[in-house]
């Protein structure tokens, strides 16, 4: 199976394009060559740009909540905490603000290289 991340920043079906055999096969590739446990996996997501793939992995991470959760939902109190430079940028901003819509995860955002607000958003995010 194929995924694709087109422009909406939600996982999606493929678009129509991405079943032609020149787009499937150039989906495999990677699929192949780094799948693990062996044999080769099918799955793999392609985006199409940076921005796109940010985003994605900002909600890869933002997801961890309901697999680390020891019934079937987290609870209200179980998230993940994603702290960010405020300049980062813009798609890991945007990823994590995604996130934080979900609930599963609560984004801090400190200023700028500022370790003394990273370390109070540390501790305010302990309680």
């Amino acid at each position: 199976m194929w995924y694709s991340q087109g422009c909406s920043p939600l996982w999606s079906p493929p678009p129509p394009f991405s079943t032609l055999p020149s787009t499937t096969s150039l989906g495999e590739i990677p699929a192949f060559f780094f799948s693990f446990p062996y044999p080769p996996s099918s799955d793999c997501l392609l985006c199409p740009t940076g921005f796109a793939a940010n985003m994605a992995v900002m909600v890869a991470i933002g997801s961890i909540a309901s697999l680390l959760a020891v019934g079937d939902k987290p609870l209200k109190n179980e998230k993940i905490a994603i702290f960010s430079d405020a300049l980062n940028h813009a798609s890991i901003i945007d990823g994590i603000r995604l996130v934080g819509r979900t609930k599963s995860a609560e984004p801090f955002i400190y200023k700028h290289y500022d370790m003394s607000h990273l370390k109070a958003l540390f501790l305010f995010s302990m309680d």
